[in-house]
């Protein structure tokens, strides 16, 4: 048991420096401040940890035993300019205080020595969950695992998104003429608020935002005259999609999605060439005007993400690289099936199809 209290007050410290910097690792360790329970429902071990100034952090571990609180032991996490040090004081040293430096640290990692041959080392799963391991000079002793303690079971995430997109048209139904799409890349942003289960893998977020797509078209629709639009629809739209999230694994670093979305403001533009060969009294059933009888989109979202370390931004610990696969399920131009089928008998549909790939970013949670 003593092993396992030393590692809880371990895992926050980071000892003696290399000439590096500490911010990033201080700056992870600001995120453990609360409350925590080793995972093991055979030994009820309790840990807390408070900031008492931006240089220090206080622990109080406990045990409950026959219905008494039992202290385990007391931690001090300073530092200074040029270090961080963890000083541990725990019963079966008779409380006398020992102290730990930083020998080595990772991605997600940390571990712990002095002057004895053992030492203690942290894998920092995710916000919610580490990995803690003693090890002796050639192989790893002991590990446990610790989980984050909540009074409540659920958190809301305000989250940034920015990607970019590779979209086009998809035909079906009957077309009299030649039809042709092609993509062009464009860009999308986007907020959400999404609430997640601090425990569990699900989490359900709402997202707004804006959409880009850019496609490339060759319309021919012969008949007593040749109708002719060739170039690039410049579509810009707003959108709501509401999108359930299943995280995978312990650290949360994958997650896979699939949800819904709808547009609300189609605006279109066209550049490019349009123009009619033969009698110009066709005219009058506005094939010319390319922002005309234009449905909104809506559809469906699937994808994933894999959550990404940048060192050289370490507030950017939270950040998703995401792929996304837009199927639309609504016909948006009636171009192809409406006012012009009663000319040239068409039934021909048009719907978008699209990916994306980009960053999601956490900017705060409540």
């Amino acid at each position: 048991m003593k092993k396992i209290i030393v590692c809880l007050l371990s895992f926050l410290s980071i000892g003696q420096t290399f000439s590096q910097n500490l911010d990033p690792v201080w700056l992870q360790l600001q995120s453990l401040e609360g409350s925590w329970y080793l995972n093991d429902r055979r030994l009820p071990v309790f840990s807390r940890w408070v900031k008492i100034s931006e240089q220090v952090l206080e622990n109080q571990t406990i045990t409950v035993l026959c219905g008494d609180t039992i202290e385990l032991s007391r931690s001090r996490l300073t530092r200074d300019e040029n270090q961080i040090q963890l000083a541990i004081a725990t019963d079966s040293t008779g409380g006398k205080w020992q102290v730990f430096n930083l020998q080595r640290h990772g991605d997600r990692s940390v571990f712990f020595g002095n002057e004895i041959a053992a030492g203690y080392g942290w894998q920092f799963d995710s916000e919610n969950f580490f990995t803690y391991f003693t090890k002796t000079t050639a192989e790893i002793a002991h590990q446990s695992e610790f989980r984050r303690f909540f009074e409540r079971v659920t958190k809301i995430d305000l989250r940034f998104r920015a990607a970019a997109n590779f979209a086009s048209l998809f035909k079906k139904g009957d077309f009299y003429g030649k039809q042709r799409f092609e993509p062009r890349p464009g860009a999308e942003i986007g907020l959400s608020a999404a609430i997640r289960s601090l425990e569990g893998p699900l989490s359900i977020g709402v997202e707004i935002g804006v959409v880009r797509r850019n496609v490339f078209v060759n319309s021919v629709i012969p008949k007593d005259v040749g109708y002719v639009r060739r170039g690039v629809y410049n579509l810009t739209d707003v959108y709501f999609a509401v999108i359930p999230e299943i995280f995978i694994g312990k650290n949360r670093k994958w997650s896979a999605l699939a949800g819904v979305y709808s547009t609300f403001s189609l605006n279109r533009k066209f550049s490019g060439k349009v123009y009619i060969t033969g009698d110009a009294q066709n005219l009058e059933h506005g094939l010319t005007q390319t922002g005309r009888d234009l449905h909104n989109d809506w559809g469906f979202i699937l994808g994933g993400s894999r959550r990404i370390d940048l060192p050289f931004l370490p507030k950017m610990k939270n950040t998703y690289l995401q792929f996304r696969l837009n199927l639309g399920n609504n016909s948006v131009d009636n171009l192809y099936n409406d006012g012009v089928v009663n000319i040239y008998n068409q039934d021909g549909f048009v719907y978008f199809r699209g990916v994306s790939l980009g960053f999601v970013s956490k900017l705060a949670s409540f």
